[in-house]
């Protein structure tokens, strides 16, 4: 896969002079973040700068610190030439990530987390290491959180992950299907009445928080699909309280459309941001739309 961010090759001597920079400006702005909070807060600062120039107030913001709005300024007018300079070092990682995750995280996912990484790690530098290496271990956290995040919204615990392990290994094995891996390995009774059996199966399925008895009603399979049903849904949908977005996901899901994340991520952008909507973040919408249309739902005197 293609990164849609421009690369571009820096050579030895720019990339000491750029180091040389940003650990100044660490210095510059950790000094300055203080004094202005009481504490070190750099990405505060870079964020509360930015707005006061977007303003028309920087040179206020940070008049009384030359050295700090100077270091500053170099670093806005860099930011792009950085990002452009490191970001294929996180190329192979996202790749990676994207394929072994169980979390649903894609390329693009990957890819983008990775230039917020490089983005915050450009600032909080301070000429330890080579900022090659620190890029390396802050995208490759960043990544490891992102994923780990995922897979807890979609109840993936260490113990699901380590047995999911186990059923891929069994079924790339033998070629066999999920319940006949699963056949193969042994539970203890305690864990069986964990349930573990049916989180393996969601977490092999990619399915989320309503995965069992309500998870069917809300999608609604053909085979269960029936007016009351419906009109049911529908109203604990109405009630409970969503954002437009997690309403649209839910009657999506109520009238079986398929892939109707795919088409927010491809045709829509978030109105908070301007950017395109990302997988993770519709996942988040998502699970958080299905916890509150179970609650809406069993507060519903439909006796």
């Amino acid at each position: 896969m293609k990164s849609p961010y421009e690369s571009i090759l820096l050579s030895d001597d720019e990339k000491i002079f750029i180091e040389s920079q940003m650990s100044k400006c660490y210095k510059a702005l950790n000094r300055a973040s203080f004094e202005k909070y009481g504490f070190a807060k750099i990405k505060k600062l870079r964020q509360d700068y930015k707005v006061q120039k977007s303003l028309g107030k920087g040179y206020d913001f940070l008049w009384s610190d030359p050295e700090a709005l100077q270091m500053i300024e170099w670093m806005i007018s860099n930011e792009q030439k950085i990002l452009s300079a490191y970001i294929n070092l996180c190329m192979e990682m996202c790749r990676k990530f994207s394929i072994k995750s169980v979390s649903d995280l894609t390329f693009e996912d990957c890819l983008q987390e990775a230039v917020f990484a490089i983005y915050d790690a450009m600032y909080l530098y301070n000429g330890e290491f080579r900022f090659s290496t620190y890029v390396f271990t802050t995208v490759r956290h960043r990544l490891l959180n992102a994923k780990d995040k995922l897979e807890e919204q979609k109840g993936i615990d260490r113990f699901t992950k380590s047995n999911l392990k186990k059923v891929y290994e069994i079924i790339k094995k033998e070629s066999c299907s999920f319940d006949q891996a699963i056949s193969q390995i042994k539970f203890t009774e305690k864990e069986l009445k964990k349930d573990v059996i049916r989180k393996l199966r969601n977490a092999y399925n990619g399915t989320t928080y309503l995965s069992v008895e309500d998870f069917d009603r809300v999608a609604c399979k053909e085979d269960k699909k029936t007016e009351a049903i419906y009109d049911i849904l529908s109203l604990a949908i109405e009630k409970a309280n969503l954002t437009d977005i997690q309403r649209r996901m839910l009657f999506a899901m109520l009238n079986g459309e398929k892939n109707f994340n795919g088409h927010l991520i491809n045709n829509e952008v978030n109105p908070n941001t301007g950017m395109p909507w990302t997988r993770q973040r519709l996942h988040q919408l998502q699970n958080d739309a299905q916890k509150k249309l179970k609650i809406a739902y069993d507060n519903l005197d439909v006796a």
